[in-house]
């Protein structure tokens, strides 16, 4: 489950949800604790999200729904 699929998903997700953190990635996907790391590092680098202090924390989410959609479609 390493594909960008998975990545666009957890991205619809946070959008919905106006933030996302890593324990939250794990508890509602099945991947691990690195992956999860891998999924914030990538919504960080592309301005997605706030990165907070630590993994654990919570991110806030920069991106819009519109923003989202233009980008990735209906993907949920």
């Amino acid at each position: 489950m390493d594909s960008l699929e998975t990545y666009i998903k957890v991205l619809r997700k946070a959008v919905d949800h106006g933030e996302i953190s890593v324990p939250y990635i794990k508890q509602n996907y099945p991947i691990g604790y690195n992956k999860a790391c891998r999924i914030i590092d990538w919504m960080a680098e592309n301005g997605y999200i706030e990165k907070g202090k630590g993994y654990s924390s919570t991110c806030k989410t920069k991106l819009t729904l519109d923003q989202f959609l233009e980008l990735y479609g209906e993907k949920n």
